[in-house]
This record gives structure tokens, sequence and C-alpha cells, in this order.
């Protein structure tokens, strides 16, 4: 299972990036991060004081909404320090 942690980049949603071609949708400016354990990201939600939010796999999913499926997938094994 994988556990998911945003960071926006101000307080109003901006979108960057380009369209992604099968949803017509871009992705909200922020830092997404992915975790392995639950605990490792409720320490770093912590850390960065209120920054961050726990969010869920289909949150992230929608976050990320420019991105396609593959290139998702790819995004969250890179950060879970996964093979692609």
């Amino acid at each position: 299972m994988r556990y998911f942690a945003w960071a926006a980049h101000g307080s109003e949603p901006a979108f960057v990036g380009p369209v992604n071609p099968h949803s017509g949708k871009r992705s909200q400016a922020g830092s997404l991060s992915a975790f392995s354990w639950r605990r490792d990201r409720d320490r770093f939600i912590e850390q960065t004081r209120g920054a961050a939010v726990a969010v869920t796999a289909k949150q992230a999913r929608e976050l990320k909404a420019g991105l396609t499926q593959q290139e998702f997938t790819e995004l969250v094994a890179v950060l879970t320090g996964g093979d692609l």
C-alpha cells in the first residue's frame, strides 16, 4: 500500500504543465510525496508543520491529473525508491 502527502504551491489552486490528452485535465502546482509506510508519511507531515496534508491515492491521482497513468505510476515508483 502507498501513502501520500500533498503540499500545495500556494493558498489558491494553480494548474501547471501540459493537458493530459486523455482526460483534458492539468496537474495542480504543488509537491506530492509517496511513502511505503503510514508512520513515515505521518512523520513527514509533522515535520512540515502543516504545510503538507495526507491525501488518498485517488486524491493524489487527481492532483497530478496532467500525467498519464503510466507517468503517474512511474512518479510514484521514483518517489518510493522503487524501480520503474
